[in-house]
């Protein structure tokens, strides 16, 4: 499973929340190499149970949050890593995208980590499902902060603005890389 980065190959220093899509159980192997620091990955609970994966990722920096999202003592955890310097890494989307869309819905919980923790987001964007054989090109974005939300009431409607934002952020990414890839096949003809 080849894979080559696009972007900001390596990420500062300090406290950040990775976003990423998802498609496959490797999808945290691209994120790993980003940094000299260790980052926590947020996973559903049922990953635990997973032979051999189950193991792997008890035995790292996990934070398991329950299949429903509304996990309170996840998102304190995610909350005090962020706070304490640490990175944090979430698929927004809540599970593996198995459809032929380039991202799932996002689940709510990454925008309200990002500004309650007042931290900013690297977006990384997997532009196309891993396959043998096949290069899987990563995208990581610029880091950007929701900071037009700090200080605010988190209502239903503030997170579904915000989460839309990073949304978008990811989508542009996918679709400038897209047309990159375009161009320079248009040229190699």
């Amino acid at each position: 499973f080849e894979f080559k980065y696009f972007g900001n190959k390596k990420v500062e220093n300090g406290a950040c929340l990775y976003l990423s899509n998802h498609y496959r159980m490797i999808d945290p192997m691209y994120i790993l190499p980003t940094t000299k620091e260790g980052v926590h990955f947020i996973a559903k609970a049922e990953s635990k149970k997973i032979p051999v994966f189950g193991a792997i990722i008890s035995a790292v920096k996990t934070i398991f949050v329950g299949r429903d999202g509304t996990d309170a003592r996840a998102v304190m955890d995610a909350l005090k890593c962020l706070k304490s310097g640490e990175k944090v890494a979430i698929y927004p989307e809540g599970t593996r995208n198995k459809s032929d869309q380039p991202f799932l819905p996002f689940k709510s919980g990454s925008a309200l980590l990002a500004i309650r923790a007042q931290v900013p987001i690297v977006p990384i964007v997997v532009y196309q499902r891993a396959r043998f054989l096949r290069r899987s090109d990563i995208i990581i974005g610029e880091p950007f902060e929701l900071s037009e939300y700090y200080g605010m009431k988190m209502t239903e409607e503030v997170l579904k603005e915000a989460d839309e934002k990073i949304l978008a952020v990811m989508q542009e990414l996918r679709e400038k890389h897209k047309r990159s890839l375009e161009e320079t096949k248009g040229k190699k003809n």
